[in-house]
């Protein structure tokens, strides 16, 4: 007895013919075949209307009885017995590998549903889940057919299985994706191999879902093999291999290796440049990137003309109020800053973080960094409460997001334990600095810089607290492992000369201090610089260090030219100023 409402297997077969018929070329065929993938639900107007010319195919099926529509939602539907004889034909056929080829085709096409709203924020519309979900049910049974022997469908169901992926990422389901695109790489690899463009397209899908989890020992691992295979300069031209490349390198620097990280940067911004050209959105993201790379290298002359290049080229072509620009003048603005905080106007982060806000939304990941870069902008002005309160907010929403142990959740950790410190909040900034340092060493290791800074940090918050052997036996690490790493000239490296120095002069080792401080004047002086604020700090530091020796002469001309520079510079009401005035009043033996 057949089912209620529904049409014998024979009825239905005439009424298929009759559609094919009437459809005057129209793919009613290939409409049925998607009908049974998305049974029992069917294909909604907003579905259907993503699938260009079918319409006239939709008419004739539903005039012809073959299927139905929805009298209230408008839906389009292929009652069960029907779905069941088109599939039972498609194996009686031996069809199913081209059905299920042409179904993954329309179903990638139509997986490309993100939409952007009026005030320019990225959305996920529901619709686009349930894509990826048919998708994911269609990857599945092309690994079915190619168990049976018909492995054509996997490569066009793969590159939709990538693009579900891509959503359930999106629409905030990162586990869910990481185990998705882990099943699909491993199917792609089974059935296709290693070296298939879809595996390819695959590995660095997952690749960038692990870099985005803080997973960067995984992704590197994953991802440096299948490079490696392809040696060929000719393999690169392809863009599932460029995207590889900066990953990887990606990976690279986010692990603390910026000097494995920028060759292959390099490689991946000449290959794209011929690719694609050189002002071509990918082209811009891997220049920005490798511009990256030179800035944590300390190499500023090369970094900031190719970050403002970016910047000038994304504002010309996305206009000032795009994701992408605001991501720009947030890296141009950091390098200035580097370079010289003081010299950029609280102003400047707080309007790319409004402009962040408006565009992405106040939890987007970029906004919380560009609200963390104008919590640091505070702190520098001097406005400590507000940094603090703005690094609060950004380390509950970094916490709830992507957990406590998370490498951005560090970050902003460490920048909240510094603020602590230098609102005389010493204790809490203390503890804070202990739990960075073991957050970082767990996941990046003791030797990462990431882990280094925190290290650096710990020391002086141990300083603060009184622990002096403690400070001076870390910063003296860290110093150690900076020069080796990173090398004499680098401003980290420096800072830790400085730092170590100032622990000596602490614990009353003026003598051991001399030189470092000495060191690190030259090298700021150098690089940033006569008056920049670090070179100053190392001038007063310097002078501090011969006051010790007793070399007062010394030390009263060294705190003059501090004072002097300090005022021209900063003004007379910044804090490097009064520390300057202040040093020099108390070597002339003056009282306030």
């Amino acid at each position: 007895m057949g089912e209620p409402g529904e049409r014998g297997e024979d009825e239905f077969g005439r009424a298929r013919r009759s559609a094919r018929e009437a459809a005057g070329g129209a793919p009613v065929e290939g409409l049925l075949g998607v009908l049974t993938y998305f049974h029992p639900d069917g294909l909604t107007p907003g579905l259907l209307s993503r699938l260009p010319g079918l319409e006239g195919a939709v008419e004739a099926l539903v005039r012809s009885g073959a299927v139905r529509r929805d009298p209230v939602s408008g839906a389009v539907r292929i009652p069960p017995r029907s779905a069941r004889a088109v599939r039972d034909q498609d194996i009686a056929d031996g069809t199913t590998v081209s059905r299920l080829d042409g179904l993954a085709g329309v179903i990638s096409g139509m997986l490309d549903l993100r939409a952007v709203e009026p005030d320019g924020r990225s959305t996920v519309r529901p619709a686009a889940l349930e894509l990826a979900r048919h998708a994911l049910t269609l990857w599945n049974r092309s690994l079915e057919a190619a168990a049976g022997g018909q492995d054509g469908a996997v490569e066009p169901a793969g590159r939709a299985a990538v693009q579900a992926v891509t959503h359930l990422e999106t629409a905030g389901e990162p586990e869910r994706a990481v185990e998705v695109a882990g099943d699909v790489l491993a199917g792609c690899r089974r059935v296709l191999g290693d070296a298939h463009p879809v595996t390819l397209l695959a590995a660095g899908r997952l690749g960038a879902l692990l870099l985005s989890a803080g997973r960067l020992t995984r992704a590197a691992d994953l991802l440096a093999p299948v490079l490696e295979a392809r040696s060929d300069p000719r393999d690169l031209a392809r863009p599932e291999l460029i995207a590889l490349t900066h990953d990887l390198a990606f990976a690279r620097a986010a692990a603390g290796q910026v000097a494995e990280a920028i060759p292959l940067y390099e490689k991946a911004f000449a290959a794209s440049c011929a690719l694609h050209g050189d002002g071509h959105p990918a082209s811009l993201t891997v220049l920005g990137n490798l511009a990256e790379g030179y800035r944590a290298t300390g190499d500023y002359g090369r970094a900031v003309p190719l970050l403002r290049q970016v910047l000038e080229e994304r504002q010309q072509v996305l206009g000032d109020d795009h994701p992408d620009t605001l991501t720009a003048a947030n890296n141009l603005v950091g390098a200035y800053s580097d370079l010289d905080g003081t010299a950029i106007p609280v102003s400047v982060f707080e309007k790319i973080h409004v402009s962040r806000a408006r565009v992405l939304g106040p939890d987007h990941p970029s906004t919380l960094i560009s609200q963390s870069n104008l919590a640091s902008a505070h702190q520098r002005a001097g406005n400590l409460p507000v940094a603090i309160a703005l690094m609060k907010q950004v380390l509950r929403l970094r916490r709830g997001t992507l957990g406590a142990d998370h490498p951005d959740t560090l970050t902003v950790m460490s920048n909240l334990g510094a603020a602590y410190a230098d609102a005389g909040k010493t204790l809490r900034g203390y503890r804070l600095c202990r739990k960075v340092v073991a957050g970082r060493s767990a996941a990046l290791g003791v030797r990462h810089p990431d882990t280094l800074l925190a290290m650096n940090n710990l020391a002086q918050a141990h300083l603060a607290v009184g622990r002096v052997k403690a400070a001076l036996a870390l910063h003296a690490r860290v110093l150690n492992d900076r020069h080796t790493l990173l090398g004499g000239d680098h401003l980290d490296t420096l800072a830790s000369m400085n730092n170590l120095a100032s622990a000596l002069n602490r614990a009353d080792h003026p003598a051991d201090a001399l030189p470092l401080h000495a060191n690190a004047l030259a090298g700021r002086r150098r690089i940033l610089g006569p008056v920049h604020p670090d070179t100053l700090i190392s001038l007063n530091n310097l002078a501090f260090t011969y006051q010790g020796l007793g070399e007062t002469e010394t030390a009263r001309g060294l705190f003059e030219d501090a004072l002097d520079a300090a005022r021209r510079t900063l003004g007379p009401g910044h804090a490097i100023t009064r520390r300057c005035e202040t040093n020099l009043r108390q070597l002339s033996g003056q009282r306030n």
